[in-house]
């Protein structure tokens, strides 16, 4: 058995040891509660919001690969990877925002709640979304030039 063979089963165990390390690193970050609200009443009263932005995210990183399979952007063209995760980023903030306006929620549990169900401390999580909608209008201007 040569290298190359074994190099997807190395990288693999490599990386879920990062996943692993990452996890428990972050374990003590997470919040606990929010204000007077448990972890998991946070989850209960935002689990259809929460489901939605996962949905929107995932339908965006699918169309996203659409646009490659339907011939839009050339197989080696980084604006189709751009637009998708910057916008799978950026939807759930959106999504988010609108649902704490429209039903009068704190952002900050909704967002609290967000970060729960992802497992990612919060300030992770939002570096993470800036650094994707900062790539989404960055992607969406080199599209107009």
């Amino acid at each position: 058995m040569d290298f190359d063979s074994i190099r997807p089963i190395l990288s693999g165990i490599a990386g879920g040891a990062v996943a692993v390390w990452l996890g428990r690193a972050w374990a003590h970050r997470m919040p606990t509660q929010r204000g007077a609200k448990s972890a998991a009443m946070l989850l209960r009263e935002n689990g259809v919001p929460i489901r939605a932005a996962n949905c929107a995210a995932a339908g965006i990183l699918l169309a996203s690969l659409l646009l490659y399979q339907t011939g839009v952007f050339a197989r080696n063209d980084w604006r189709g990877l751009g637009l998708g995760l910057g916008g799978a980023f950026t939807a759930p903030l959106v999504l988010l925002a609108v649902w704490s306006l429209c039903t009068g929620r704190r952002a900050s549990e909704v967002f609290a709640a967000y970060a729960l169900s992802q497992k990612t401390p919060p300030a992770i999580l939002f570096i993470l979304q800036a650094l994707g909608a900062i790539a989404l209008v960055y992607t969406a201007y080199r599209i107009m030039l």
